[in-house]
């Protein structure tokens, strides 16, 4: 993992999170299997998962961001709104799963802003 990504996403992420995240959650509803994994998840500040994910991993380079991830993930589980089985730090490059491991697999606005 290349750690010089790894600051230009904390900074970014510590100066402006809520300009970089943006709405997904109508393509969660499209995932009919039950794992889905979401490379590039940020803050998951406007996620919904849907019932019919089982299990919702979130991955990110930014350690900020899955702070951030983390804290908005244990507010929307108190108030029963959406819920995140697990948050890995990785390189989109470089994801530590097997093959075949996930139903669906989506990374919004994460080519366009590749540094």
């Amino acid at each position: 993992m290349n750690n010089g990504n790894r600051a230009y996403w904390d900074r970014l992420w510590a100066e402006d999170h809520l300009t970089l995240s943006s709405s997904y959650s109508y393509q969660l509803f499209q995932c009919k299997g039950g794992r889905a994994l979401e490379v590039g998840c940020g803050s998951l500040a406007y996620s919904t998962v849907p019932s019919s994910v089982s299990y919702f991993v979130g991955v990110d380079i930014s350690l900020e961001a899955l702070k951030l991830a983390k804290q908005h993930n244990e507010i929307c589980r108190s108030k029963r709104k959406t819920r995140l089985d697990k948050l890995v730090t990785a390189s989109a490059t470089d994801l530590p799963f097997k093959d075949n491991s996930f139903d669906c697999v989506m990374a919004f606005h994460v080519i366009s802003v590749v540094p």
